[in-house]
């Protein structure tokens, strides 16, 4: 059980653990609990300390400073002597058939290679909900490359934790969701991910915890792991019966979740320790399940990695579009020679979409196109971004990016600016945009607010016009010695630009 600050939320959750705890022992079934407390403050500590554990087989109590849930999770699962691991949160609660249910599950799989999830969420406190979980079969990898699809709380082998550990995603702000990401590289390892039936996590909504915050200011995303891997990514699908996969469809189970004498029976004993949990709660509850999912990403994903399959590139160019424009001709100028090269090979990435009145470019031979617009459904097109760094990461790893200002780098560098600062990022600097009022020209600052922004990101500024670097040079002095002017692209100058070390501006 990882611990930080729940204090008094601390005696439900104890409570719960000892009611499955007690149920699992009338089934020979032994657990031992291990209290992991990371920078645990001084309240929640005390009570632990102070705490009357009569009733468990074993307790464990370890005080870390690591502040990460994954690296916790692991200390955790490295000190315990049990053959499984139940994952557990200190502020939440279980059904009474928790523990007893989801080992069985593990003993009726006959040792093969599972992870067992509770079959329902049901959400109390600060926001009321139940989510009904399917097992992996139903689910399907499109949904899983998309977004996490089940929960943190299961029970696996410890000797398969141990070979396949949490990693920590508490540093930076690209990465985040340790459980997702486990979930994943176990899928890759061969795992399924089963559901126990008839078994209930109370998850308890709070509006200030780690959770209700992740993201709220930043879009973040699971780390890039094996599973994505263009490949792989293809072969898993192989491997995967498609046809019992779910449609993405709506399935109403608000009447058997609430009808059932079981569950009812299952609520009502989780009530007497939490009186937050309750059915009358559930009456305008929401009500949904893990197929709901839009399998649109993944399949996307598997569009790009049957286009680009066993590539990796060298170097990676943003546009919005393909447009008739003397910005996008000269960056097709820039990718045009950089291809001649011989060992430069060019992916251009487009994440707008163009009015169909306008005239396109003809793509030049040996470039590589991914039209994210287009690949991706038009109520996913929220998503280009996210996509865009998946498919960096895995065919273009060590890539170097081009970008020129637009909606669509801007959204990029707002949501994932750090994923780049260990990567070499060159601007295409053109004219920038004016306006008339009261019959005074404006210049419009948005390009002037990315350039400033982002000087410590951006390696390299490059144009066409001279004066526009000297003036961007007064603006922002960080940019000074990181400017180039190319009126006509030089093969010399296309050997001096990136056989130069490239500094970064303070």
């Amino acid at each position: 059980m990882n611990v930080h600050r729940e204090q008094d939320l601390l005696y439900p959750t104890l409570r719960s653990l000892l009611d499955t705890v007690q149920h699992a022992q009338l089934h020979e079934i032994k657990s031992e609990l291990v209290i992991v407390a990371d920078y645990a403050d001084e309240r929640t500590l005390t009570l632990l300390k102070n705490y009357d554990y009569t009733g468990f087989d074993a307790v464990r109590l370890e005080n870390i400073e690591v502040r990460s849930l994954g690296l916790a999770r692991n200390y955790g699962i490295e000190v315990a002597v049990g053959e499984y691991i139940v994952t557990a949160d200190a502020d939440d609660l279980v059904s009474r058939n928790f523990i007893y249910e989801l080992y069985q599950l593990h003993q009726a799989s006959q040792n093969k290679k599972i992870v067992a999830f509770p079959e329902y969420y049901h959400s109390f406190g600060d926001g009321s909900y139940v989510c009904k979980f399917y097992s992996l079969d139903r689910v399907g990898l499109y949904r899983m490359a998309g977004e996490h699809p089940y929960v943190s709380r299961f029970m696996a082998r410890r000797a398969d934790l141990l070979s396949i550990p949490y990693r920590d995603c508490s540093s930076g702000t690209v990465y985040a969701y340790e459980d997702y990401d486990i979930n994943l590289r176990l899928i890759c390892a061969g795992f399924d991910l089963l559901v126990a039936p008839d078994t209930i996590v109370f998850y308890r909504q709070r509006n200030g915890s780690i959770m209700a915050s992740l993201g709220r200011d930043q879009k973040r995303m699971v780390p890039n792991s094996a599973f994505f891997e263009g490949n792989e990514f293809l072969k898993l699908l192989e491997q995967r019966d498609q046809e019992t996969v779910l449609p993405q469809i709506h399935i109403d189970f608000k009447k058997s979740y609430t009808k059932s004498f079981y569950l009812r029976e299952l609520i009502h004993q989780a009530n007497l320790i939490e009186p937050e949990i309750h059915p009358y709660s559930l009456r305008n509850a929401q009500f949904f399940t893990n197929v709901g999912i839009s399998q649109a990403f993944g399949q996307a994903y598997e569009k790009i990695c049957k286009v680009v399959q066993g590539k990796h590139y060298t170097d990676v160019f943003f546009l919005p579009f393909l447009s008739k424009g003397g910005g996008e001709k000269y960056v097709l100028n820039f990718i045009e020679t950089a291809i001649k090269e011989g060992n430069r090979s060019c992916l251009l990435i487009l994440g707008q979409q163009l009015c169909h009145s306008k005239e396109r470019y003809q793509i030049p031979d040996g470039l590589d196109v991914l039209d994210l617009y287009e690949i991706l459904d038009a109520h996913d097109a929220v998503r280009i971004p996210e996509m865009a760094i998946r498919v960096i990461e895995n065919f273009a790893g060590n890539a170097r990016i081009f970008m020129k200002f637009c909606p669509f780098c801007e959204v990029v560098m707002k949501a994932y600016a750090e994923f780049f600062k260990s990567r070499q990022l060159v601007y295409f600097y053109f004219c920038s945009s004016y306006y008339i009022m009261d019959s005074v020209i404006y210049e419009d600052g948005a390009e002037y607010r990315f350039l400033s922004d982002y000087r410590n990101y951006i390696d390299y500024v490059v144009s066409d016009h001279g004066l526009n670097l000297k003036q961007l040079e007064y603006r922002i002095p960080a940019y000074q010695g990181r400017t180039e002017t190319l009126y006509t692209y030089i093969v010399s100058r296309f050997h001096i630009l990136f056989s130069t070390a490239m500094g970064r501006g303070a």
